[in-house]
């Protein structure tokens, strides 16, 4: 994740989603985030990169 925040451009979403919650026998919304960089369509040179959160 520290080298996506270093980048020029950067995409980033939210997506929620049900999740277990054993504790209370049910569900709770969650979050997930997806970041992802991807420069070679600006000629950058730096690697496709992703990550999830």
């Amino acid at each position: 994740m520290e080298e996506l925040r270093s980048s020029e451009r950067l995409f980033a979403d939210e997506k929620t989603a049900l999740m277990l919650d054993p504790e209370r026998g049910r569900t709770k919304t969650g979050q997930l985030w997806a970041c992802a960089r991807n420069d070679r369509s600006w000629g950058g040179n730096d690697p496709p990169m992703f990550a999830y959160v």
